[in-house]
């Protein structure tokens, strides 16, 4: 998948995800009664009205949410995965993120059954970043 944000400073980096915690997104977005369209206006990979799926965000650190509609944001209902050493509670997570994925804020979405089959197959959901890639896998 093309990217179309800010390049990071580094030419390949592997993020890596709590696979449980991206089996309960991933769960939770199977079992919404509705999905939104996380951000719009935006040619990044924008998903159709009400596609199930997730996505990877690049803003206050770096992590994954679902799409499904929910009453409370995905921070306060436990249903983020941030990549490992991109958390808030890592005194340095800003400056990662930057060097990661470069200093505007952005996303990737990744339709249900893609996410499904790309981050539960093995052993550790990652993604890996270039200056014009993403890539999805475990």
């Amino acid at each position: 998948m093309g990217r179309n944000f800010p390049a990071p400073k580094f030419k390949t980096m592997k993020l890596y995800f709590n696979k449980r915690k991206i089996r309960e997104i991933i769960q939770s977005v199977e079992n919404g009664i509705g999905h939104v369209v996380p951000y719009t206006g935006e040619d990044w990979g924008v998903p159709e009205d009400n596609t199930p799926g997730i996505m990877i965000v690049g803003d206050d650190g770096i992590y994954i949410i679902g799409n499904e509609k929910a009453e409370k944001s995905p921070v306060k209902s436990g249903l983020v995965a941030y990549a490992r050493g991109c958390s808030p509670r890592n005194p340095y997570y800003r400056e990662m993120k930057e060097k990661i994925w470069g200093g505007d804020d952005s996303g990737e979405f990744l339709c249900l059954e893609d996410a499904k089959r790309l981050l539960l197959g093995g052993k550790a959901p990652y993604v890996e970043v270039t200056p014009t890639t993403l890539t999805w896998g475990s």
